[in-house]
C-alpha cells in the first residue's frame, strides 16, 4: 500500500473507532505545533517575571508579610490540620513492623530518607540511583543524556532523547511524601530544609516554561498536587517560612496556568491525563484562592473531574485504559480531589461518587487479598501518585482500603501496613471493617474482566468489547495464581521508548499467555500508543456444577477475522477445584496458518519434558505443572526459553524499567485449524491427554473432561462437553456443557 493509502485507511480507521471529532482535534493540535502558538499562550519567562500583581488578587498581592497572614486566616481545609497533626506513634510502629516483612526494593522508609540525603533517588518506586544531592533534573539516569533545559517545552521532542519518564520521574516529586511521612514520625528539622532546598534548586534550573519538566501538563499537576501537600505537611517545620510558602504559592500558580492552557489536548486522550490535570487545577483553585484565577480553575478543575468520571468509569467500575495501574492512579487522582472537597464542604454529585464506589468495588474483586496483587493487564509503567504507605507498589490494598473508606464508610481489608494512607487522608484508620463477599467466579460487563477462583487458585482474564484505546494487544491473555504465587504471568511493560529490541514489545500478542496467528498481532499496530482496528471480545458466561467443584467459561475475540483468510478464534477454561485448570484453544480457518500458543511462566526452577511437553515447575509454595497438547500435532514444535539474550522473549517486567528472567514456552504448528489444550495442576497430578478428552488423577479424585476433536468442524458453542468429577467408588459431581 502506498503512503497515501495508508494514510486514508489511517484517517478512515481512527474516524471510526475514536471518533471524527478526535481526528479533527489531532489536525488542529498539529497546527498549533507546526506554527508555535504554545510558545505564544506559555512563553518562556523568568520566576521574577511573574509579579504578585499578575499572579495573585489585589488584596493578597497587597497583603502585609507577603500574604502570609491571610493564609492563616484562610478558611481552606486541608485534609489534616497541621497544627494539630499527632503521629499515632503505637498504630505507626505496627504499620512499620508489618511492613517490614515485605518492604519495596527501593528499602525500607528510613531507608528511602536517608538515601535522599545522600543523593540517592528511587524510580518507579522500585530502583534507586545515586544522582546527587540536588540532582541534575534533566539528565536520563539510564543512558546519561541532557535534555535542553533552556528550550521551550514545546520544541523539546517527545521521543528522540530516549524514554522522558526517566527524566520526569523525580520532577513529580513523589519523594515529598516518605519525607513528609517520616518527618511525622521523628521530628527530624533536616527533612523539611532538605525538601525547601530541593524545591529551590528545582526552581532555579527549571523556569517557566523551558525545559522537559513543563512538557506534559499531567507531570505539572501531579507537581501541584505533591507541592500541595508539602506545603501542609511542613507547615509547623521551622524550615517553613512565610517567604517560602509565598514562593512556592507563587510557583503553584504559575503552574496552573501551564495546566489551563493546554487542557484540550489532555482531554483529548480520555485517559488519565485529563483526571491529573482537573486534579491539579482543582488543587490550586480550592487550595489556594488568594490566587487570580482561583476561582476559574476550581470550577473547571470540578467539572472535568465530574464530566471524566461519567465518561471513563464503566458502570461495572471498569477504567477506559484497562490497565490496573492506572485504575489505581485513576483512583488516587479522585481520592485526593474529592476528600479535598468534602472537608472544605463540597458536595459531589451522587452518580460521580457511585462510580467511583463500582470502580473501587472491581479492584478489591480482582485483588489477592493475601498479598495485594492484581492482574497485569495492559500499561504497567509504575505510577504512584499518592505512596501514603510502605508497601510495595504491587500491592493493591493500599488505595481499595482508602476507597472503601471513601465511598462506603468502612474498611475492606483487616488492619494492617496499608492503613496509614487512611490516616493521611481521613486523620483516622480505626474505621469498621466489613469484608466483601468473594465470588467464586465473575464476569464484570461491559468492562470485560473474567475471574474463576477459590481458596488457593485463580484465573484472571479479559473480553470485551473496547469503547476506549488499548495499550496492549491482550485480549485473553491469562494470569494463573497457585497459592498466592503467580504462576503464569503478564510481561509487563519495560518501556516506553528505548532501543531496540526494548522499544515497549511487551504490548505485542506474542508475549501474553495466549494465542497468535502468522506472528500477527490482535490488532495493527499503527503508532507508539494506538492500535487499529479494535478487537472485540464476546464473552460467554459461567456454568457451575451442582456442587461448585467444576466451573466453565469460554470467550473469543475477532481479532483474526481481519485476515484475508479469516481464522476464528475461541478460548475455553475449565477450573476443577481446587486448583486445576483445563485452557482450550480453539482456532478454525479456512487455509492453513501458522499458530502459535505461548504461556510466559514465573522464573523458578524447572524440569522440561519435550516427549510429553510436561513441564514441572517448583515455587516455594510446593510443586506445579503445565501439561500441553496440539490437535493435530502433526509437525508441531515445542520449546523453551529462559531470558534469551538476544531478544525479549523469556524476560518480564514487573517493574519499569527493570526486566527479569521468566519461561517462555511455545507451541507451534501449522495447519488450517488448530485445538490447542493446556493443564495446570499441583505436580502430585498424574495427567493423560488425547484428542477428545483429558483426566487428571490426584491422590483422592479422579476428574475426565471430554471435548469434540478438531475433526468434528468449527464449534459454535465450545468444544468441551462435559466434566466428570469422581472418588475412587463414586460421582462426585459432573457439568455438562449444553451444546
Amino acid at each position: 500500500m502506498s503512503r497515501l493509502g495508508r494514510q486514508l485507511s489511517f484517517a478512515t480507521q481512527a474516524a471510526r473507532y475514536l471518533g471524527p471529532g478526535w481526528l479533527v482535534q489531532r489536525l488542529w493540535f498539529a497546527v498549533q505545533h507546526r506554527t508555535h502558538w504554545h510558545q505564544r499562550v506559555t512563553p518562556s519567562r523568568p520566576w521574577e517575571q511573574f509579579s504578585d500583581q499578575d499572579l495573585f488578587t489585589e488584596r493578597a498581592a497587597t497583603a502585609p508579610d507577603g500574604h502570609s497572614d491571610l493564609r492563616q486566616r484562610s478558611p481552606v481545609a486541608f485534609l489534616f490540620d497541621p497544627s494539630r497533626l499527632a503521629w499515632p506513634r503505637a498504630l505507626g510502629e505496627s504499620w512499620d513492623s508489618r511492613a517490614s516483612d515485605n518492604p519495596p526494593a527501593a528499602g525500607d522508609l528510613a531507608q528511602q530518607v536517608a538515601n535522599l540525603a545522600r543523593g540517592k533517588f528511587s524510580w518507579f518506586e522500585h530502583w534507586t540511583n545515586q544522582v546527587g544531592c540536588p540532582p541534575d533534573w534533566h539528565v536520563n539516569v539510564e543512558t546519561g543524556q541532557r535534555l535542553p533545559s533552556d528550550l521551550h517545552w514545546s520544541r523539546i521532542p517527545d521521543f528522540a532523547n530516549g524514554d522522558i519518564k526517566l527524566v520526569w520521574e523525580l520532577s513529580r516529586f513523589g519523594w515529598v511524601f516518605p519525607l513528609i511521612r517520616q518527618y511525622h514520625r521523628t521530628h527530624d528539622e533536616s527533612l523539611p530544609e532538605l525538601f525547601w532546598a530541593l524545591l529551590e534548586d528545582w526552581a532555579e534550573h527549571n523556569p517557566p516554561y523551558d525545559g522537559a519538566n513543563w512538557k506534559c501538563g499531567q507531570e505539572t499537576s501531579l507537581r501541584i498536587m505533591s507541592w500541595s501537600f508539602a506545603i501542609y505537611g511542613f507547615a509547623t517545620a521551622k524550615a517553613t517560612s512565610p517567604a517560602r510558602i509565598h514562593q512556592l504559592v507563587r510557583m503553584i500558580g504559575v503552574s496552573a496556568r501551564r495546566v489551563e492552557a493546554h487542557l484540550p489536548y489532555a482531554l483529548s486522550q480520555q485517559n488519565n491525563h485529563g483526571v491529573s490535570e482537573g486534579m491539579g487545577l482543582w488543587t490550586a483553585g480550592l487550595l489556594f484562592p488568594e490566587l487570580r484565577y482561583a476561582d476559574r480553575w476550581r470550577q473547571r478543575g470540578r467539572q472535568v473531574l465530574e464530566q471524566l468520571a461519567d465518561q471513563l468509569i464503566y458502570d461495572d467500575g471498569g477504567f477506559s485504559q484497562h490497565s490496573w495501574n492506572y485504575h489505581r492512579v485513576m483512583l488516587h487522582l479522585y481520592l485526593w480531589s474529592v476528600q479535598l472537597g468534602r472537608v472544605n464542604q463540597v458536595v459531589w454529585p451522587s452518580q460521580m461518587l457511585h462510580r467511583l464506589a463500582q470502580a473501587g468495588d472491581l479492584l478489591v474483586q480482582m485483588t489477592d487479598p493475601t498479598n495485594g496483587g492484581v492482574p497485569c493487564y495492559g500499561q504497567n509503567d509504575g505510577a504512584m501518585v499518592l505512596p501514603l504507605t510502605s508497601c510495595d507498589s504491587r500491592d493493591y490494598r493500599p488505595v481499595g482500603q482508602a476507597v472503601s473508606v471513601l465511598t462506603h464508610g468502612h474498611k475492606c481489608y483487616a488492619a494492617g501496613p496499608w492503613d496509614e494512607a487512611l490516616w493521611w487522608l481521613f486523620g483516622d484508620a480505626g474505621q469498621p471493617v466489613r469484608a466483601p463477599e468473594r465470588p467464586t467466579s465473575l464476569v464484570s460487563s461491559p468492562s470485560g474482566y473474567v475471574l474463576l477462583q477459590s481458596e488457593s487458585s485463580r484465573v484472571a482474564t479479559r473480553c470485551g468489547a473496547l469503547r476506549h484505546r488499548p495499550s496492549h494487544a491482550d485480549q485473553l491473555h491469562v494470569d494463573l495464581w497457585w497459592r498466592g504465587e503467580n504462576i503464569a504471568v503478564d510481561a509487563g511493560t519495560y518501556s516506553y521508548n528505548a532501543p531496540s529490541p526494548w522499544n515497549n514489545p511487551f504490548a505485542e500478542t506474542r508475549y501474553h499467555n495466549t494465542v497468535t496467528v502468522d506472528g500477527l498481532d490482535q490488532m495493527n499496530r499503527v503508532s507508539r500508543f494506538l492500535w487499529l482496528p479494535w478487537i472485540q471480545g464476546i464473552p460467554g458466561s459461567v456454568a457451575n456444577s451442582t456442587r461448585q467443584y467444576l466451573t466453565y467459561w469460554q470467550g473469543s475475540h475477532t481479532g483474526f477475522e481481519r485476515l484475508a483468510s479469516p481464522v476464528g478464534y475461541r478460548r475455553e477454561v475449565l477450573f476443577v477445584r481446587p486448583d486445576c485448570w483445563v485452557i482450550l484453544d480453539d482456532l478454525h480457518g479456512t487455509a492453513s496458518h501458522d499458530y502459535r500458543l505461548h504461556w510466559l511462566l514465573v522464573d523458578a526452577p524447572y524440569t522440561w519434558n519435550p516427549d510429553s511437553l510436561n513441564l514441572q515447575l517448583s515455587v516455594p509454595q510446593g510443586d506445579y505443572q503445565l501439561c500441553l497438547h496440539g490437535e493435530p500435532h502433526e509437525g508441531a514444535t515445542a520449546d523453551v526459553v529462559l531470558g534469551e539474550p538476544e531478544s525479549c522473549r523469556g524476560w518480564r517486567a514487573r517493574y519499569y524499567h527493570q526486566r527479569e528472567p521468566a519461561i517462555s514456552i511455545a507451541l507451534t504448528t501449522r495447519s488450517t485449524s488448530q485445538l490447542y489444550c493446556s493443564v495446570f495442576a499441583p505436580s502430585t497430578c498424574v495427567i493423560q491427554m488425547a484428542s477428545q478428552h483429558v483426566e487428571i488423577r490426584s491422590p483422592h479424585w479422579n476428574a475426565t473432561v471430554e471435548f469434540d476433536s478438531i475433526d468434528n468442524g468449527r464449534s459454535s458453542k465450545g468444544r468441551i462437553r462435559s466434566a466428570t468429577l469422581h472418588s475412587p467408588s463414586e460421582v462426585v459431581d459432573r457439568l455438562v456443557i449444553a451444546p
